[in-house]
């Protein structure tokens, strides 16, 4: 059976014991590490946790897009007008934005643009530029298409920039949507008719 001397006993605990107070002295002063106070205990042993809390990440937004059918019902025939309105939010000026009007060429044809290009389902325009701050505008006119039955009509619009590559899609885009209403057996709108039936009250 081993035995050990009193004499090599008695430092090792010495030094065991200076080892827990060492650690205490870490536990209880973490932020006093390497400072005249402690000049033995080393810094950054042990991390210090703050309540401080992260900012929350926001996404960046430059331009203000809002889409404005004039009208949200229409009959077959009938024409819609249309407002898209850029908003430049930002401090500085947008280059070359290209906006564009997606739509669905079976319910919907498209009156003359007073400018923009036109294509079988897409309407685009060019914009070389917004400054801060200010804003433009764009009409259009959509007809609805003879023969359509009672439905909705959603049509979308995206723009695009360089500029503006640091947004999501989802705040670069406006929907609408349209609501083609069926014409009354009497042949009368039902606009007309509810404006008759409001005068007799």
């Amino acid at each position: 059976m081993l035995s050990y001397s009193p004499l090599v006993v008695r430092p090792a605990l010495i030094g065991f014991a200076l080892a827990l107070v060492v650690v205490a002295l870490f536990l209880l002063f973490p932020e006093e590490a390497g400072q005249p106070r402690f000049p033995n205990l080393p810094p950054g042993l042990f991390p210090i946790y703050t309540d401080a809390v992260d900012q929350p990440f926001v996404i960046p937004s430059f331009i203000e897009m809002k889409k404005t059918p004039l009208t949200q019902d229409a009959l077959p025939g009938s024409s819609i007008p249309f407002e898209i309105t850029l908003k430049n939010t930002s401090e500085n000026d947008l280059q070359n934005l290209t906006l564009e009007e997606r739509f669905d060429s079976k319910f919907l044809e498209v009156l003359p643009l007073p400018w923009g290009v036109l294509s079988e389902n897409l309407i685009a325009w060019t914009i070389p530029q917004i400054k801060a701050g200010e804003e433009q505008t764009m009409r259009y006119e959509f007809r609805v298409k003879e023969g359509i039955g009672p439905a909705p009509i959603q049509t979308t619009a995206y723009v695009f920039g360089d500029d503006l590559q640091e947004m999501t899609s989802f705040s670069r885009m406006a929907s609408s949507t349209i609501s083609v209403i069926a014409l009354p057996i009497s042949g009368v709108e039902m606009g007309t008719i509810l404006r008759f039936i409001s005068s007799l009250f």
